[in-house]
């Protein structure tokens, strides 16, 4: 191919994008469809985005009311944890009363237990005491009825010798007292 073919081909190629009427309306009828198919399109995708947003938002709200139904939940769930922690608290302050107690009964117990072994042993002592000051009481019983024995006889001798029987009451009374 030479040069002058070259033109005419480069030609030919330029002009033939200049169609007739006939082709700009088949074109301009064929964009105007193609415009329209793209509004309808869009049109379309608009519709299905306006539902999957009303679809999204309701879901949204679902979310939104579980999430406070949720958060309610949380709340009266920490809620009651605190109330547990103050039982708990309040458990912890009992038990140690409670040992507290616990021992000050033991000590009290232990301190009765020896005031009942000093008790015991005070009887013991006091049942030795009184049988101690029985046989006491009955020596100088004894003894005093032997000194009074021997005084009456002295007395009697001396009366019998004065006076005879008569003064009997009055020596018994003079050693007596």
């Amino acid at each position: 191919m030479n040069f002058s073919d070259w033109r005419i081909c480069c030609f030919s190629k330029m002009f033939s994008c200049f169609c007739g009427q006939d082709e700009w309306d088949q074109k301009e009828v064929a964009y105007i469809r193609e415009v329209n198919k793209y509004k309808d399109l869009a049109i379309k995708i608009k519709e299905e985005r306006d539902v999957m947003q009303q679809h999204f938002s309701q879901e949204y709200l679902s979310w939104q009311a579980k999430e406070a139904e949720y958060q309610e939940q949380i709340a009266a769930l920490q809620n009651q944890l605190h109330q547990n922690e103050v039982v708990m608290q309040q458990y912890k302050i009992h038990e140690g009363n409670f040992q507290m107690d616990r021992q000050q009964f033991q000590e009290n117990q232990k301190q009765i237990e020896n005031y009942e072994k000093m008790v015991e042993a005070q009887q013991k002592r006091v049942e030795e005491l009184q049988s101690e000051n029985k046989r006491y009481l009955e020596t100088i019983l004894d003894l005093t009825r032997a000194a009074i024995g021997s005084e009456v006889e002295k007395e009697l001798k001396k009366s019998e010798s004065l006076n005879g029987n008569k003064n009997i009451a009055h020596i018994t009374e003079s050693v007596l007292v």
